[in-house]
């Protein structure tokens, strides 16, 4: 038997009345009972068969007393007017459960294990992945309740393996909450990760843009044409104030000033044309710059005649100039321009049109006039110790002349000179210390046979006189050595300050 059971006594009596029919003597019922542990049973007295009479010399009396009450029935009697059952088949079931004060006690190695360690494994109480009941996993030997990341809820769900992590509570699995933040440019919203952008957050932080970057754009606060409110506009990736002189911001409307108006007055687009606002800095005239032209380039001396002095007039150049008496206007070829009081005239009308005013000559049978030579060494910018040649033109302040110097001989390193005045061998430029006091400047940037040309503003009104010479140097193909020298053409050309080259 695996239970242990209380020890239990059956007795079989003889009612008091009359002896039922077929005998009068006690009949004795064989009930089996046992105590103690498993497998310790002992048995009453043998079986007697109730049709036999009970053997001679043998005790019938009852062996426990009677209840007083001859209607009070213990097991095993039969009420009167019923059927005895067959001998044998009084035992109570075998599933008649113990009264619960006498269940038995577990006498296992383990003794009695808690429900939280349910197995003796090893004669140790413990559990098994498999013997927790629900909301609990084994962990550590005990069932704890599912609160961790990988056993969570009443299903002891594994969060991870959904993305997710356990609440504080261990209640359920969750995106996010105050102990496990969203990763940047997400913000936890109802435990659940949200893009910064739906929520109007912007960038990896999710911070809110302020109202002078109001966009979010590639992560960034900044703005956008049409984002800024009224009169602001977007500069540089931030809304600003328009301003009343800003032609980039200009009015209430924050207006793009250009074109006809470039610029911003008293917020409105406007043109910089008048001498109380000039210019693109749009700022008064005044002194001897007191006039703005009608397209508002900058502060000029004049724009019409009217703006100069009497007996002056206003060039092309918007400067004041006494009226025309220019020299000088037509060509003169006569002069042989061997010597520099004998230079041939190149006229201002001729040289102004466009092919200019052009002679021929060679310095091979002139003589050495223009000698700027200041000995070998070191060799000074300007010497030179060839023949020369001369042509002179009036300038006007403002005038710019253009000379050409063609080279015809190959072994001829020639050099341009520019005087102011009739006379040569002069150096108001300082380039030497004795003489050569009206030399402006000396040009001989080629070789032998190289052309030569030069473009000079003039500041002064005169004659100007250019000298074609050429360089000192050993020339094989002359004997004895006289310099270089050559034919050549030369080509003036005259741009005019004023209309007509103030020629009558």
């Amino acid at each position: 038997m695996g239970h242990r059971v209380p020890i239990a006594l059956l007795l079989v009596t003889a009612c008091t009345g009359p002896a039922p029919e077929g005998g009068g003597d006690l009949i004795y019922l064989d009930v089996p009972w046992s105590f103690g542990r498993d497998g310790d049973a002992n048995t009453g007295p043998a079986d007697v068969d109730p049709s036999e009479d009970a053997p001679a010399g043998r005790d019938t009396t009852t062996p426990f007393d009677l209840p007083a009450d001859p209607d009070a029935l213990i097991a095993g009697d039969v009420p009167p007017g019923q059927d005895a059952p067959p001998a044998g088949d009084v035992s109570p079931p075998d599933d008649t459960p113990p009264p619960p004060d006498l269940q038995p006690a577990d006498t296992g190695p383990c003794g009695g294990c808690p429900p939280e360690r349910p197995n003796c494994v090893a004669d140790v109480c413990l559990c098994t992945p498999f013997s927790c009941t629900g909301g609990t996993y084994c962990s550590g030997g005990d069932c704890v309740p599912c609160a961790v990341d990988a056993h969570c809820g009443p299903g002891c769900a594994s969060c991870p393996s959904q993305g997710q992590v356990c609440a504080a509570d261990g209640s359920h699995c969750l995106d996010c909450d105050a102990a496990h933040p969203c990763g940047p440019g997400k913000q936890c919203v109802d435990e659940a990760c949200v893009a910064c952008g739906s929520l109007g957050l912007c960038g990896p932080l999710c911070v809110p843009c302020p109202p002078q970057t109001p966009d979010c754009v590639d992560g960034a606060c900044a703005c956008h044409a049409t984002s800024c409110p009224p009169e602001q506009a977007c500069d540089s990736g931030a809304c600003i104030p328009c301003t009343a002189s800003d032609p980039l911001h200009c009015g209430s409307a924050c207006a793009v000033c250009g074109g006809a108006k470039p610029h911003c007055l008293s917020g409105a687009c406007a043109l910089c044309n008048t001498a109380q606002a000039c210019g693109p800095s749009c700022q008064p005239c005044g002194g001897a710059l007191s006039w703005c032209p009608p397209d508002g380039s900058g502060c000029v001396e004049c724009f019409d005649d009217a703006h100069c002095p009497a007996g002056f007039h206003c060039t092309a150049a918007l400067v004041c100039l006494e009226d025309c008496s220019a020299q000088g206007c037509a060509s003169d070829a006569t002069p042989t321009g061997k010597k520099c009081g004998q230079a041939r005239v190149a006229g201002r009308i001729p040289a102004s049109a466009p092919a200019g005013v052009v002679f021929t000559g060679d310095t091979w049978s002139a003589d050495n006039e223009d000698d700027l030579s200041q000995g070998w060494f070191p060799p000074a910018k300007c010497t030179d110790e060839g023949e020369d040649n001369y042509v002179r033109i009036w300038l006007r302040p403002g005038d710019t002349l253009t000379v050409d110097l063609d080279v015809q001989d190959p072994w001829c390193d020639a050099m341009l000179k520019l005087y102011t005045g009739t006379e040569c061998d002069k150096d108001d430029a300082g380039i030497f210390e004795d003489n050569d006091d009206f030399l402006i400047d000396c040009w001989d940037e080629g070789w032998d046979g190289d052309d030569e040309t030069f473009t000079w503003t003039s500041t002064g009104e005169g004659w100007h006189t250019v000298v074609v010479d050429g360089r000192d140097a050993y020339d094989p193909g002359q004997w004895p050595d006289e310099g270089d020298s050559g034919p050549y053409a030369i080509t003036l050309k005259l741009a005019c300050a004023e209309a007509g080259c103030c020629c009558p």
